[in-house]
Parts: structure tokens; C-alpha cells; sequence
């Protein structure tokens, strides 16, 4: 407990406390300290691998940049001035020097302009954030004609190794980064409803003290219990909609960071070989993490008051490899093998719930299955479309199976991987909500099947007939 409040005061007093320093503020306190962190890691990587001289003196400049600023936001009250020069000079300046000393596209440098434009997004508003947004795509669009025109003055990394280490680090901290502003945004969201509580319990108080007003008081309550439960819902809502992000996030980031230590051991024995296949692999869960992270930042962008169903036509077959291709290193990691056997379905559904439906199942099945088959199956039914997903994992018992999708227990897998116990509660409703029926068979030992429906557009009815 001890250790856990002086790690709350260290961190206020990087970050800024209520008092001094507005929410926009401390999220700017929080940006600069990443910046400052990737700078660190980069000069650290230049200086262990040995890369160019101009990347070692850039990280170095951008470093001394950076704590500069941090101390003057830090200690400066003109917040939308500092904000200013800050990312003027970030787009204007260290972007266009980082993007051709890391060898452009290729580098790292194309995560810090996305933290950099997620950060400009967040901390600005009104005119100063359309301005800034503009300035972030003139200057993206300069240096990448740049780099067209001029590739001559790109500077490549001297290893690959040294390549990966740095661009497996900025994709790794850009999900970090961003999971931190949500989360910034979430805990100040929950203390103004514990606000607002408060307030609802001072006025149920003072009802039943004063009986005069006894009348006024009864119509205010009902206002007020009207807006609690708008509230109770939204708090619902926000809840599942962190559990999907925290959920979600756990499968790329798992394979980054895997695929990170069989690169460092594959170093270590300079097996070149396996330092390529590792890093195609690590380019491939990077880039699922990062499509992943644009989803899910637009879709914490609908509706507080209730996640919206939007159904669009979708490509099944499609979208279940790519997410497939999301789990491939945990299936190795664990010997299991995926089976295939889809047709080419046309479901009318939404497209992030159904992420996550298919996301949450495979993620079970590779949880409970151990040098195993996963098999995935699609395929039409009367007027719906079938999806099957089976494993030869441990299986679940009676008991449980009666209550699967009620229970908030998690079982653990068969590594002790722990879990939230709301992931098949989000599936069955989310099924349920695209208008379909999420069924499973299992018995202990011979792994569990479950299966789901979704309907199919009027036009492709009338194909399968």
C-alpha cells in the first residue's frame, strides 16, 4: 500500500496534479515524457548497435528538445502557446530531419507522427486543432514527396537488426501512448460521475429533512434518478467498451513483444535466417496492432450513451483470416495448428462487433488447447450464415456449460492465462445484437465447438436458394 501511494505521488508530480494543471495539460506533461522516453530508447539503440552518426546527433537533439519543453509546459501557464510552438516545431523540424535520417517510410518515424497527430488531436480544439492538423498533413505530404524525389539522402540503418529493435520499439510505445490517453480520459470521466453521485446523495438527504420544499424536491429527484440511470448506462457502456480495448489489445501486443525476444536470442546467435522470418512476422503484428488501434480509436468516437449497431455487408472469409493472422504466434507458440475449410460467405453484420466475436473465440480456443487443431468453418445455412469455430482443448464440464455465457469466472488456460470472464457474455450479446444465435458443445478432455449465426443480405438469400 505504501509503494503503491508513492508511486501515485512520483507520477502526479511528473505528470502535474488537479490543482495546478488541467486535464489537457497533464496529457501534454504526459506527451512530452513519451517523447522523451522514444528519444531515449533511440539514442540508446544508435549508440549499442553502432547506426549513423546523423541518427545518434538527431535522438540527441530531440532529447535536449523535448526536456526543454517539458519543463517550460511544465511551469508555463500560456498552455495554447506552448502547445503551438511545440508541435510546430515537431511537425515543422524534427519530423521532416528523423523522417530521412531513419530511413524514411521504412523507419520509425512514421509511429512518432502518428502519436504526434493523436497528441495534437487530444490537446487542441477549435481553429488552434484544425490549424495544427493541417500543418501535420502538409508536413507529412512534404517529406514523403521528398523522400521521392530525393532518396538519395535517406539514411538507412547500418544492421537490420538494429532496423527492427528500433521500429518494434516506436510500434510498441505508440500502443502504449494511445491506451494512455484513453485511459487519462477514462479515469477523468469517472471521477465526474462520482461527482455527480455525490451530488444526487446530498439532495436525497436534504428531501428528507426539509418537508416544505417536499414537492419541488420530489420533481428534482425525478430529474435526477432519470439522469442516474443515464448515467448507471453509460458507465455500463464505457465498462464493456474498455474490457473490448484492453481484451483486443492483449493478442498483437503479446505477438510484438514476443517476436521482439526471438530476435534479440536470434541476434545473440547471428542466425540471419531466423532474424528475417522473425521480423516479417514482427512487421505483420505490427501493422495488425496499428489497424487494430485505428479501429478502436474510431470507434471510442460513437455514441456515449450506447455502442451502435451499424451492420454493413462484409466479406467473412476475409475478415476471418486477417483475424487469423492476429493469433499466429500465440497458435505456434502453444503447437497449434489452424484448419480452415470457408466459403465465401456474405454476412450482413457489424464489422467491429464481429471483430470481436471472432477475436474472443480463437482467443479462447488457443487458450484452452495445447499442441493441438484449431478449425474454423463457414458455411451457409437455410437463410443465415454458419460460422464453427472447434478446438481439441480441455473441454468444459456440465456445470459450467449450463451458465457459460452468465458467469463473470474465468478458467484459467493451459499456460494459467487469466481472463475477465466477460468475454463470452460480450459474444453472445454482440451476436445477439446482429440478429443471430451463439450455441456450444463440449465435453471435458475433447475440446468445445462454438458455433454462431448472422443473416445475409436479401441478394445473396436468393443466390443460396
Amino acid at each position: 500500500m505504501k509503494f503503491s501511494i508513492k508511486m501515485n505521488i512520483y507520477i502526479e508530480k511528473l505528470f502535474g496534479n488537479n490543482q495546478q494543471h488541467i486535464l489537457r495539460h497533464r496529457i501534454l506533461n504526459i506527451s512530452i515524457l513519451v517523447a522523451i522516453l522514444l528519444k531515449v530508447l533511440s539514442l540508446s539503440i544508435g549508440l549499442i548497435f553502432n547506426i549513423q552518426w546523423q541518427a545518434i546527433l538527431f535522438s540527441a537533439f530531440a532529447l535536449v528538445y523535448f526536456v526543454i519543453f517539458y519543463f517550460i509546459a511544465y511551469n508555463s501557464k500560456n498552455y495554447d502557446r506552448v502547445i503551438i510552438f511545440l508541435i510546430s516545431g515537431v511537425f515543422i523540424l524534427l519530423s521532416p530531419i528523423s523522417w530521412f535520417v531513419y530511413e524514411g517510410i521504412s523507419g520509425s518515424t512514421i509511429y512518432s507522427i502518428f502519436i504526434a497527430i493523436v497528441a495534437t488531436y487530444t490537446l487542441t480544439e477549435g481553429k488552434m486543432r484544425c490549424n495544427l492538423l493541417l500543418l501535420s498533413a502538409i508536413s507529412l505530404a512534404g517529406i514523403i514527396a521528398s523522400s521521392y524525389f530525393f532518396p538519395e539522402y535517406i539514411v538507412s540503418y547500418t544492421t537490420k537488426a538494429s532496423k527492427f529493435l528500433d521500429v518494434g520499439i516506436h510500434s510498441i510505445i505508440t500502443i502504449i501512448a494511445s491506451v494512455l490517453y484513453l485511459n487519462v480520459y477514462y479515469n477523468e470521466y469517472k471521477k465526474t460521475v462520482e461527482k455527480l453521485k455525490e451530488s444526487n446523495r446530498k439532495l436525497l438527504i436534504a428531501q428528507q429533512e426539509s418537508k416544505k420544499q417536499q414537492k419541488k424536491i420530489e420533481e428534482q429527484n425525478g430529474e435526477l434518478i432519470k439522469k442516474t440511470n443515464e448515467l448507471e448506462k453509460t458507465i455500463e457502456t464505457k465498462d464493456r467498451f474498455y474490457t473490448i480495448i484492453a481484451h483486443d489489445l492483449k493478442s498483437p501486443f503479446n505477438s510484438i513483444i514476443g517476436f521482439s525476444e526471438l530476435i534479440k536470442e536470434a541476434i545473440k546467435l547471428n542466425n540471419i535466417k531466423k532474424i528475417k522470418t522473425f521480423s516479417k512476422f514482427l512487421t505483420e503484428s505490427s501493422e495488425q496492432a496499428y489497424k487494430l488501434l485505428l479501429n478502436l480509436l474510431d470507434w471510442s468516437r460513437v455514441q456515449t450513451m450506447d455502442i451502435e449497431y451499424r451492420p454493413t455487408e462484409i466479406d467473412l472469409k476475409k475478415l476471418i483470416l486477417e483475424q487469423i493472422s492476429i493469433f499466429k504466434y500465440m497458435a505456434v507458440a502453444k503447437s497449434n495448428a489452424f484448419e480452415t475449410n470457408l466459403e465465401d460467405c456474405i454476412v450482413l453484420a457489424d464489422k467491429n462487433m464481429l471483430e470481436t466475436i471472432i477475436r474472443n473465440l480463437i482467443s479462447n480456443a488457443i487458450k484452452y488447447t495445447e499442441n493441438g487443431k484449431i478449425t474454423i468453418k463457414t458455411c451457409y445455412n437455410e437463410d443465415a450464415c454458419l460460422i464453427r469455430i472447434k478446438d481439441t482443448g480441455l473441454g468444459i464440464d456440465d456445470k459450467m456449460l449450463e451458465n457459460i455465457f452468465q458467469t463473470q469466472v474465468s478458467t484459467p488456460g493451459t499456460k494459467g492465462e487469466k481472463g475477465s470472464g466477460l468475454g463470452l457474455r460480450l459474444c453472445k450479446e454482440f451476436v445477439e445484437t446482429n440478429k443471430g444465435r451463439l450455441d456450444v458443445l463440449s465435453q471435458p478432455g475433447k475440446g468445445s465447438t462454438f458455433s454462431f449465426t448472422l443473416p445475409v443480405p436479401v441478394k445473396e438469400k436468393q443466390n443460396v436458394s
